[in-house]
C-alpha cells in the first residue's frame, strides 16, 4: 500500500494516530476538568457540552484503535463528529452573509476560521487513509510516490520486427516466376 503523508512529512498512519492522540488529550483534559470542577447544580447546556466531549473522546479512542487494527469502519464515527465543526462554521458564515450581518461574519472569520480549516484538513487526512485502506482491501495496487515528479512514468519499447519485408528485387523475381508458372 502506498503511504501518503500528513503535513507533507509524516506517514499517513502515524499522522492519523497523532491526530487521535491530540484529540484524546484535549477531550480527556476537558472532561477531567469538568468532572473535577463539580457537576452538581449545573445548567442543561453544561451537560450537553460534557456529553459531546465524552462522545468525542470515545471517537478519538475508536480512531486510534481502528488505525492499529486496520479496521477502517472505526474511522466513520470520528469523521462524522469531527466534520461538524467546519460544517457549522460554513453554515454560520453563509447565513451571516445571507442576512447581511457582516459584523457576525467578520467575527466568525477572526475566531473560528483557522480551527475550522485545521479540523477540515485533519478530516481530509483521516479520509485519505480510509480510502487507501479501502483500496488496499479491494486489491487495488496504489503505485508508490517518488520524488521529483517521476511517479507513474511509463517506459515503452517497441519490439524488434521479426521478419523484414522482402526487398524490391526479391518481390519482382517472385512475381515473374509466378506469372511464368501461371501461363
Amino acid at each position: 500500500m502506498s503511504e501518503g503523508t500528513c503535513l507533507g512529512v509524516v506517514p499517513l498512519k502515524a499522522g492519523v494516530l497523532g491526530i487521535a492522540a491530540v484529540q484524546f488529550l484535549y477531550e480527556g483534559a476537558t472532561v477531567g476538568m469538568r468532572v473535577h470542577s463539580g457537576m452538581e447544580s449545573r445548567q442543561m447546556g453544561f451537560y450537553v457540552e460534557f456529553t459531546f466531549h465524552c462522545v468525542n473522546l470515545l471517537a478519538a479512542i475508536m480512531l486510534a484503535v481502528g488505525v492499529c487494527t486496520k479496521t477502517r469502519q472505526m474511522f466513520i464515527p470520528w469523521l462524522l463528529l469531527t466534520v461538524l465543526l467546519p460544517a457549522m462554521f460554513m453554515v454560520n458564515m453563509v447565513s451571516s452573509l445571507l442576512f447581511l450581518q457582516f459584523h457576525a461574519a467578520a467575527d466568525l472569520i477572526l475566531h473560528q476560521a483557522i480551527p475550522a480549516l485545521i479540523t477540515f484538513y485533519f478530516c481530509s487526512v483521516v479520509y485519505t487513509l480510509y480510502i487507501e485502506m479501502e483500496l488496499n482491501a479491494a486489491g487495488f495496487f496504489i503505485p508508490p510516490e517518488t520524488l521529483y515528479g517521476t511517479s507513474n512514468v511509463v517506459f515503452s519499447r517497441e519490439p524488434e520486427p521479426l521478419d523484414l519485408p522482402p526487398s524490391y528485387t526479391t518481390a519482382v523475381t517472385a512475381h515473374k516466376e509466378h506469372i511464368e508458372n501461371f501461363v
